[in-house]
């Protein structure tokens, strides 16, 4: 995946944690798999295999919902 693409996706998977709420942002997780796997099938795949723990902070308040670490791969 090229350095843009990269950029690109961090940027989709962040606006998951952009939404109020929990309902939100299982709605917007599940666009942007939909998305990913139309130009990137690999990361729709690790995407969806990683929703769960993604997704876990959903319940946290939004000021708490920080990613624990990067958004893209090391390398």
């Amino acid at each position: 995946m090229t350095k843009s693409a990269q950029t690109m996706v961090a940027t989709q998977v962040r606006s998951i944690f952009a939404q109020p709420n929990q309902a939100e942002m299982l709605a917007q997780d599940q666009r942007e798999t939909e998305q990913l796997a139309r130009r990137f099938p690999k990361a729709a795949t690790m995407a969806a295999e990683a929703a769960e723990e993604v997704l876990a902070l959903a319940s946290f308040p939004k000021q708490h919902r920080q990613p624990a670490g990067p958004l893209s791969p090391a390398g």
